[in-house]
């Protein structure tokens, strides 16, 4: 058994993280550029944000599947895979349903595209080159909805106290 599948069960489904003290929540970031990738490490590590990297579709679903951020943002040219595979495997693996996805794009034939997959509420498709406040504000209002109650965890002692 890996490390980290002690935590799944059978349908391979992870409960929400709870987020540190000093942490907002945890973005997986799926960008063969590695300026981007850089850049938006670094801005949102400033903003009290984990960041995870892949540079490939394929990681990051695995990567997704593994450590359940509270939101993808993901990379509209990838190689070997395509956008909307990456969604469409993501929407398909339990527990990775409601987390939002963030959609980098360059092209507006891709954006189109997208478009025809039905995108949830919470998903977005914002143009490159992209203003780092877009992400920010995008971030602010997804979190919140990612895992609700992930934040706070309640414990209940059966024992009276003495």
């Amino acid at each position: 058994m890996k490390q980290n599948e002690k935590f799944m069960t059978s349908d391979n489904f992870l409960p929400p993280r709870s987020r540190g003290p000093f942490h907002k929540g945890l973005i997986l970031v799926v960008e063969d550029d590695p300026d981007i990738s850089k850049m938006l490490r670094i801005y949102l590590e400033s903003q009290r944000y984990e960041v995870l990297l892949a540079k490939k579709g394929a990681e990051g679903v695995q990567i997704c599947v593994q450590s359940r951020p509270d939101v993808v943002i993901l990379d509209t040219s990838l190689p070997h895979w395509s956008a909307g595979g990456v969604y469409r495997k993501l929407r398909a693996k339990l527990g990775m349903k409601s987390i939002p996805v963030l959609f980098l794009s360059e092209d507006d034939k891709i954006s189109k595209e997208l478009e025809m997959l039905e995108l949830r509420e919470e998903d977005e498709i914002i143009s490159k080159p992209f203003d780092i406040e877009q992400v920010k504000s995008y971030l602010e209002r997804v979190i919140p909805q990612a895992w609700p109650g992930s934040s706070l965890v309640l414990w209940q002692s059966d024992e009276e106290d003495k």
